[in-house]
């Protein structure tokens, strides 16, 4: 997508960097919530399609926000889910 394709899309780029990781970070719980479910549902496709999403906004986030990461939740929900006899 453009820049100009995102401004006419109503997004801008100049807000304010705090809404931004805000909105970044709604956007993880979002996806580590579906991921969740898709592991619930058996469904492994979604789950693994859930996973690169987060592993993809892991790789875009500033270095310096190392808090609370939806990737790293969502590995060990696998492990979990690996080391759980079913």
């Amino acid at each position: 997508m453009t820049l100009l394709l995102l401004d006419s899309a109503g997004l801008h780029l100049g807000k304010e960097k705090t809404a931004m990781t805000s909105n970044a970070e709604q956007l993880e719980c979002d996806i580590l919530r579906v991921f969740r479910c898709a592991c619930q549902q058996d469904r492994p496709d979604i789950a693994e399609f859930m996973l690169a999403a987060l592993e993809k906004l892991d790789r875009d986030r500033p270095v310096c926000e190392q808090e609370h990461r939806a990737l790293n939740d969502a590995y060990r929900e696998i492990a979990g889910i690996g080391m759980s006899p079913r």
